[in-house]
């Protein structure tokens, strides 16, 4: 036995199709009515923007500590190289004087004086090497601190060569000890604060890409996790619009299969199942008419019947008088 809504006024089957409801269309309204395609296709988005930022963030992290190294290869390693490359020639330059202050031989002499040439050359290369690596004004001031002092050893040199030449070997180590020496020990020491200010410069480097690395990590993680519950709130979202509109066309449903006409879906969105939810409440509104129709049409016949007997019954009453 079919049960209609208590008191519900009679529709005709040309009354118009109801519809989802049409309020304002907000942000949320208008995602509640994308079809499902569309929610679904929003869902997916998500999760690609999410992947792609992340990607990104880490090319970009990626991309600043490719920089700091090689930062550190150009300032600090090659720096380092050629701080001990300014040592090396220094050390030729001090062993090419020496051997030219004992060698006998014209062309002996001839070569250390062009060795010494050479490793002068070398010292100022890998000095103007040094500067190309931009390095601090600190650094800077040390390396025009040795050129001014090899300026004084060069100068310093010529007379210990005459006093070679001369054959007084006493007299130049006199010299040597006196002008020389102090000038080298002076240059050997500014390459040494030389060195250490690049390796301090090097730990500073290498600190600072390493809280690179933590802070890379930190943001990496937090994009992740915050990318991820994003998608994961993005696809419940769209789970729950479309199981939400299901489960009360179903409630309908199942009241049509127990035989009530009272239930309906009242689905608003305007996606595929808020139309099937607006479709079913129409057709149950005009199976409702439908029934009111036929049970009233029955309690007239009903009444006609009654009637007709009653008259019959006279009839018959009539007759036996």
């Amino acid at each position: 036995m079919y049960r209609s809504a208590p008191g519900a006024p009679p529709r005709s089957p040309a009354s118009p199709p109801l519809s989802p409801a049409a309020g304002p269309r907000g942000p949320v309204r208008r995602f509640r009515d994308l079809r499902i395609a569309g929610k679904v296709l929003v869902a997916v988005a998500t999760a690609v923007v999410v992947a792609v930022a992340v990607g990104l963030l880490g090319l970009a992290k990626l991309s600043g500590s490719a920089a700091t190294t090689q930062e550190m290869y150009d300032r600090q390693l090659v720096g380092t190289v050629e701080v001990e490359a300014m040592r090396s020639q220094l050390f030729l330059i001090r062993l090419a004087g020496t051997n030219y202050a004992v060698a006998t031989d014209p062309a002996t002499r001839q070569g250390y004086l062009d060795t010494r040439t050479t490793a002068y050359a070398g010292l100022d290369a890998a000095a103007d090497r040094f500067l190309a690596t931009a390095p601090d004004a600190a650094s800077r001031d040390l390396v025009a601190d040795i050129d001014t002092q090899m300026a004084a050893y060069r100068q310093g040199m010529v007379q210990l060569d005459a006093l070679a030449d001369a054959g007084d070997l006493v007299a130049w180590s006199v010299a040597r000890e006196a002008t020389i020496s102090p000038i080298a020990k002076q240059v050997s020491a500014d390459l040494d604060t030389l060195a250490g200010t690049t390796r301090d410069a090097a730990a500073a480097a290498a600190a600072a890409s390493a809280a690179q690395y933590a802070d890379t990590r930190l943001q990496m993680i937090v994009a992740l996790v915050a990318g991820a519950v994003l998608a994961l709130a993005a696809g419940l979202a769209v789970a729950r619009l479309v199981t939400a509109g299901l489960r009360r066309v179903q409630h309908v449903t199942e009241g049509l299969a127990a035989g009530d006409l009272t239930r309906t879906a009242g689905v608003t969105s305007r996606d595929e199942v808020g139309r099937m939810g607006a479709s079913l409440d129409q057709a149950v509104v005009e199976l409702r008419t439908v029934m009111a129709s036929v049970v009233s049409s029955a309690d007239a016949v009903a009444a006609s019947s009654e009637e007709l007997s009653a008259s019959s019954a006279q009839i018959s009453a009539s007759a036996e008088e």
